[in-house]
């Protein structure tokens, strides 16, 4: 515990941007960080929801949100991906 105060204040002294910020729902059955507020997944959240650097959500085993994140998931496919598909190999 002692660890992750410490690393909590050695964000906030580094400072951090809004892209490094999280949602977190405090619930016992909560299992991922979102990145809007106003996520699918979030409103399930039945007690307080936290903001808090992604870094902190991490560590306490959180994951990223399966609709937050999405476009991150692995296999996904994007009009801006760089591995090419089957399709694109002729």
């Amino acid at each position: 515990m002692d660890r992750v105060f410490l690393f909590y204040i050695f964000l906030l002294v580094i400072g951090c941007n809004a892209d490094c910020r999280v949602y977190l729902c405090n619930g016992p059955s909560s299992v991922a960080y979102h990145k809007v507020r106003d996520c699918k997944g979030l409103r399930r959240c039945t007690t307080d929801v936290e903001v808090i650097d992604i870094a902190i959500a991490k560590e306490k085993g959180k994951r990223e949100c399966g609709y937050c994140y999405q476009d991150n998931r692995v296999g996904k496919s994007n009009k801006a991906s760089l591995i090419p598909t089957k399709r694109d190999i002729k």
